[in-house]
């Protein structure tokens, strides 16, 4: 048995429970899993290992999870954008002007959060996660959730103050 084999059944398990606890979803779970022990044998020789290797796994795991929940918001909004597409013709130019400067404007504020701040908004607004599930993937606890997104809040609320009543009214 060769040394790859007997790291990817040490770990592959492990690492499947550790996913399973963020995605819920087996087969996601699964492609993610084979997904880093894929790049680790097509890297191996300039992989340097500075701590653990279930560390490296793991993190490695955790990088891919949420490289896969961008990924998934990506597509969302493509899909979001041609449903959209598709009711530009129910709704006037102006109403379709005013919401695309509105969405360009709401955008623009969450841009203006710091960057693990607005990492913790998008994933509660645009993939619905909750504290708990975000906490999980960032490796961060649930208090610095609800404290990061509090702060996201209250500076989102200052900065779209002077537009609440055009969003308010557009909706």
């Amino acid at each position: 048995m060769g040394a790859f084999e007997v790291i990817f059944k040490m770990h592959y398990g492990r690492l499947c429970q550790y996913l399973l606890m963020l995605f819920k979803n087996q087969s996601i779970v699964d492609n993610i899993a084979q997904d880093v022990f894929l790049y680790i044998w097509e890297n191996r020789e300039d992989i340097t290992i500075s701590k653990s290797l279930q560390a490296y796994i793991f993190s490695a795991g955790r990088y891919k999870a949420i490289n896969h929940i961008r990924d998934l918001k990506s597509h969302t909004h493509i899909i979001q954008e041609n449903i959209y597409q598709e009711n530009v013709f129910e709704a006037s130019s102006d109403q379709v002007l005013e919401i695309k400067e509105l969405n360009h404007i709401v955008e623009e504020a969450i841009k203006t959060l710091p960057d693990r701040c607005q990492q913790i908004f998008r994933l509660s607004r645009d993939q619905d996660l909750s504290y708990k599930e975000i906490a999980r993937i960032l490796s961060i606890s649930v208090n610095t959730v609800e404290n990061q997104m509090s702060i996201a809040l209250k500076k989102l609320r200052t900065h779209l103050k002077p537009y609440i009543l055009r969003i308010f009214f557009s909706l």
